[in-house]
């Protein structure tokens, strides 16, 4: 069975292309916005004022905004959902996810960052696969025990700096929670 909140995810990826005109609209799924007003009083949704460096380049280019982001996280068939807030007075931001379970969804803190400039920030879908890590390419100074690849099961969170590292937040079974691992400097 298809939640509502299931269908607004899917009728918001269908209806998200940014044309010019509509450059400096920021817009998410309803049930981020529900989420997001309603629970996490210490941030806030990024708002048009925040349409800067890279986000404001992907807006002008027409590409799926890169403050959200979906997949199928935990495997149970229904669409979650990743989205960045701007904490109100801190200069830092935050990736949540709500991750569905039973029909029901829970708000994970994916990761806070200590970084200001979450404009060149963004977070994107990981597609199940096998990926070298950082390590695995020869980097590792995050973590040099880290595992030189990574299975990938289902859909995962991408988080990236523009032109620069990355890392995935992939769903771990048994803590029901993200676990992070590098791939690229």
């Amino acid at each position: 069975m298809i939640s509502k909140y299931h269908i607004a995810i899917l009728l918001f990826v269908l209806l998200s292309s940014v044309t010019s005109a509509e450059a400096e609209q920021i817009s998410y799924p309803k049930i981020v916005n529900k989420w997001a007003k309603g629970v996490l009083k210490e941030y806030r949704l990024p708002e048009k004022q925040d349409l800067k460096g890279h986000w404001l380049e992907c807006a002008k280019a027409g590409k799926h905004p890169p403050y959200w982001t979906s997949g199928d996280y935990n495997g149970d068939g229904v669409e979650d959902c990743a989205f960045i807030l701007i904490n109100k007075k801190k200069s830092n931001y935050a990736v949540f996810a709500l991750v569905s379970k039973k029909g029901k969804f829970k708000l994970h803190n994916v990761h806070v960052f200590k970084d200001s400039l979450y404009q060149d920030y963004g977070i994107g879908c990981v597609k199940p696969g096998i990926y070298q890590t950082a390590n695995g390419k020869g980097y590792g100074i995050h973590d040099p025990n880290a595992p030189d690849s990574v299975k990938i099961i289902n859909e995962s969170i991408l988080w990236y700096l523009c032109e620069s590292s990355s890392s995935f937040y992939y769903w771990d079974f048994k803590s029901e929670s993200f676990k992070k691992v590098w791939i690229s400097d």
